[in-house]
């Protein structure tokens, strides 16, 4: 896995971040159906609850840092860390390789945008075989 915890970024700076960096697109297990036969949950613990403070008006909070080093301590060598998140008709699993991408999808979440299912470790083999699966398109 990608991640490391070094020196803690807040959450804007870590939200700043991702808004300006290129993203291709992708990155999610597909099909999803098949999902929930090859993940296993991790438990999020406290900073899963954590509000972050996403503007300069207020003192700097850490919640996306302490919550990827929570689930990041959890997931084996051979495992890669997928989030599970539904929208009104859609339930989609992207693959959280760093914090920025962690905190596109808690950004919505703490918005209301998106609902948290819950967080996942899936094994490499799988997890590279569901990234590669494209998303089925229906008639």
């Amino acid at each position: 896995m990608l991640y490391t915890m070094t020196q803690p970024r807040s959450d804007l700076d870590i939200e700043l971040a991702s808004l300006t960096r290129y993203y291709p697109g992708g990155g999610y297990f597909n099909p999803i159906s098949k999902f929930d036969s090859v993940a296993r949950i991790l438990d999020p613990g406290a900073p899963a609850n954590s509000m972050a403070n996403l503007t300069s008006a207020s003192p700097p909070t850490f919640a996306f840092t302490s919550l990827m080093h929570s689930l990041h301590v959890q997931v084996k060598a051979d495992e890669l860390l997928f989030g599970a998140y539904q929208t009104r008709h859609y339930r989609l699993a992207p693959y959280l390789f760093d914090v920025e991408r962690l905190s596109d999808f808690e950004a919505r979440v703490q918005t209301g945008s998106l609902a948290r299912v819950g967080f996942f470790a899936v094994k490499r083999v799988d997890g590279e075989r569901g990234l590669a699966t494209p998303f089925p398109l229906e008639d």
